[in-house]
């Protein structure tokens, strides 16, 4: 900022609020009007629009009472604001949990259950296990990247809480290339069988478990799921 430079729109604003608060009483729009130009240095015929935009961004309160609006801000508001945000991490936090847990003992379960049917079927025609393990292997990476990434949400940061959400995302485009493997997988496994669709479903049943949708035949579609929905589920 050069000599000749105010301060700026942020500023202002800023400056309105701290006096705002320091007078500890509720403003009609006509006592603003008066007071703001002088404590923030700003146009008279720009004061509504500043009350406007503070008012849009939470940063003063307004109530209509009476006939006419009244605007205050107190320092506890920040504080109530800021600790409503961490009780949602905090909520957050305890969904992610429970979803982390959920997931790894449906893994533990399911491989306790399927493993000697498993086995038995890929022998009898004659297939390897690589591939299976090679899913193993991403479930069990995945489930160590959300333990550490639930550590962070220790900290309850905002900035954080965004980048999970974006991870979310990133994490459907994995899961649709891994469903892609899956898919290919199956093609494979249908040239190898010559057209048996009996052996077919019994060993997509064993293998997809409750992923196995019997109305299609195969691996439930999960491609289309909102993000928004997406993004509910994981937390």
């Amino acid at each position: 900022m050069t000599k000749k430079d105010g301060p700026s729109s942020a500023q202002k604003q800023a400056l309105c609020v701290q006096w705002i608060q320091k007078s500890r009483v509720a403003h009609t729009i006509r006592d603003l009007e008066k007071v703001l130009p002088q404590v923030a240095s700003i146009n008279a015929m720009a004061v509504r629009d500043y009350i406007q935009a503070m008012a849009d961004e939470n940063m003063i309160r307004v109530e209509k009472i009476g006939s006419g609006n009244w605007y205050w801000s107190f320092p506890n508001d920040e504080k109530i604001k800021k600790k409503a945000a961490l009780s949602k991490a905090a909520s957050e936090k305890t969904n992610a949990r429970a979803v982390f847990e959920d997931l790894q003992q449906h893994v533990k379960d399911t491989a306790a259950a399927r493993k000697d049917e498993g086995d038995k079927m890929l022998m009898e025609h004659g297939l390897s296990r690589v591939y299976m393990t090679k899913l193993h292997s991403e479930l069990s990476r995945k489930l160590n990247v959300l333990r550490r990434e639930l550590d962070s949400y220790s900290k309850n940061d905002p900035v954080e809480f965004e980048r999970r959400k974006a991870k979310v995302l990133e994490e459907k485009v994995r899961v649709d290339s891994l469903t892609d493997s899956i898919y290919n997988m199956e093609s494979w496994l249908k040239r190898r069988l010559q057209g048996d669709k009996a052996t077919m479903m019994g060993i997509k049943r064993c293998l997809y478990g409750d992923e196995y949708d019997e109305e299609v035949g195969g691996l439930r579609d999960i491609t289309n799921v909102s993000e928004e929905d997406l993004y509910c589920d994981y937390l």
